[in-house]
């Protein structure tokens, strides 16, 4: 057999043997959605005919507006339920003439109907006991509606997460202070809103510890975030965020971005020791001229500006399984010894199912950029 049978010999075992990247396990969907029905009123009764309803599951919008009413009415058939046991469903409402948000707590199981649950809108700045902000000390699950400093932790939040931000142009000033949860929904969750500060956080415990969706122009400053299943979670055309100065370490994944997500900065921000990836990047990110001084081991496709991968690595000697692949049968470039000083002719070294696919396609002739493959 020559060289060359050899090389696709090993490369095709390679793809039996390593296949696609494992998904995480999911908990099996409910398919027949639950409904819940119900009216919108103002204060004083009558009905909200403008009003819309939001539903959050888990500290995500998860709802599914199927009819609104001209008598105020509303029916929404939340996602993200489970097929077995239940959960809690945040129902939100907001209005457009000048009244603030209502908003109510529904526990309820796959295939369920639940009928008249009445939402009231408060009169603006009321101190609703869902409702956060201010001087209103916010607990878990509650809505966020002006700026506030906390001055206490929030801990072994469950459900619909921490605090979900339902403002624009606010700031949430955590003064060190932790927001913990138990493994699932969202520490700090934002959906279509703009122009918010999130500061001085500790967080951590959740699926997602911050998690922008369809979300402009927001900024994470100075927060440590820890031991969740995504670090930060940015998707949904969220655009033009800014995360600065930040420690995202422990999680599965540091930073991910989904196809959406594109034209966000990270500067001075250290991002270490994340199991998957500390960035992880399927959006158009990286290479921005305020991509900076970022510390990181593990990415896929991002790059500080003028850097490979980060600006600095958390440690000198680690190894990153998406560097360069080489081919042992006449190596001698740096990079590659930097791997194993001593190469071992006529074998294959693969770190990263990706490079092994780029590898087979340019021994294939089907990808013309080879230059970083050696052979």
């Amino acid at each position: 057999m020559d060289m060359k049978s050899k090389i696709l010999f090993l490369l095709l075992i390679g793809i039996l043997f390593i296949g696609t990247p494992a998904k995480a396990e999911e908990t099996e969907p409910c398919t027949n959605f639950p409904l819940i029905k119900g009216i919108v009123s103002y204060p004083d009764g009558s009905p909200a005919t403008e009003a819309t309803v939001t539903a959050y599951v888990n500290g995500m919008d998860s709802g599914y507006v199927i009819s609104g009413l001209s008598s105020g009415g509303y029916a929404i058939s939340p996602g993200n339920v489970p097929k077995s046991g239940s959960v809690e469903v945040t129902l939100v409402a907001t209005d457009k003439v000048g009244y603030s948000l209502g908003s109510k707590k529904v526990t309820i199981a796959c295939g369920e109907t639940k009928e008249d649950i009445h939402i009231r809108l408060s009169e603006p700045d009321s101190e609703d006991e869902i409702f956060c902000g201010g001087g209103v000390k916010c607990e878990c699950g509650d809505v966020l509606i002006s700026s506030h400093t906390m001055d206490y932790d929030l801990e072994n939040c469950s459900g619909t997460g921490g605090i979900l931000v339902d403002r624009a142009g606010i700031i949430l000033d955590c003064a060190g202070h932790i927001i913990n949860g138990t493994g699932s929904g969202s520490g700090i969750y934002l959906h279509s809103k703009t122009k918010n500060t999130i500061r001085n956080c500790t967080i951590n415990g959740f699926e997602y510890g911050i998690h922008l969706y369809s979300s402009k122009n927001n900024s994470i400053i100075n927060s440590t975030i820890t031991s969740n299943d995504y670090g930060v979670y940015i998707l949904g055309d969220s655009i033009f965020n800014k995360l600065m100065g930040n420690e995202i370490s422990n999680n599965t994944y540091g930073v991910f971005f989904k196809y959406d997500g594109y034209f966000n900065d990270l500067t001075s921000n250290t991002i270490c020791s994340n199991t998957k990836k500390d960035i992880y990047d399927l959006g158009s990110n990286s290479d921005s001229v305020l991509d900076n001084n970022n510390t990181c081991d593990t990415t896929h496709n991002w790059n500080d500006y003028g850097s490979i991968k980060c600006t600095d690595k958390c440690t000198g000697d680690e190894y990153d399984s998406e560097q360069l692949v080489c081919f042992w049968m006449d190596c001698i470039n740096q990079q590659c010894s930097a791997f194993n000083p001593e190469p071992q002719y006529n074998r294959i070294m693969v770190h990263d199912y990706n490079y092994l696919m780029e590898s087979y396609r340019c021994f294939l002739g089907l990808n013309q950029n080879c230059n970083q493959i050696i052979y």
